[in-house]
């Protein structure tokens, strides 16, 4: 594990939030507090990968549906991410570079 890499901490909330969505009674409170420490490390590390703004923001959205609540305050963190990818650079090749279809996917929700 790698705890100051930004991508590596945003897949381990990427599993951990899967298993939040698998079984929100079992996992819910487990993983919870993880994932959003993940998020808030991956912040300071990487403010401006797109990608941590876009997990952040989805995994707060999916929060917020989840218990009947408006997630509409979140469409101007989704065009933030869009506006990062814009000008987004990953490292090498090698590195990751998905997430801007999702974005757009996502504020077009915004947008209803």
């Amino acid at each position: 594990m790698q705890p100051e890499n930004a991508e590596v901490l945003l897949t381990q909330a990427l599993i951990n939030t899967g298993w939040i969505v698998f079984d929100p009674f079992e996992f819910g409170q487990r993983y919870s507090l993880d994932v959003e420490y993940i998020f808030q490390k991956a912040t300071q590390l990487a403010p401006n990968n797109p990608r941590v703004v876009l997990q952040k923001t989805m995994y707060n959205m999916g929060k917020a549906q989840y218990f009947g609540q408006d997630t509409s305050e979140y469409c101007k963190e989704l065009e933030h991410a869009i506006e990062l990818f814009a000008t987004f650079k990953p490292e090498s090749k090698w590195h990751p570079s998905w997430g801007l279809p999702i974005a757009q996917s996502k504020i077009k929700q915004c947008k209803n």
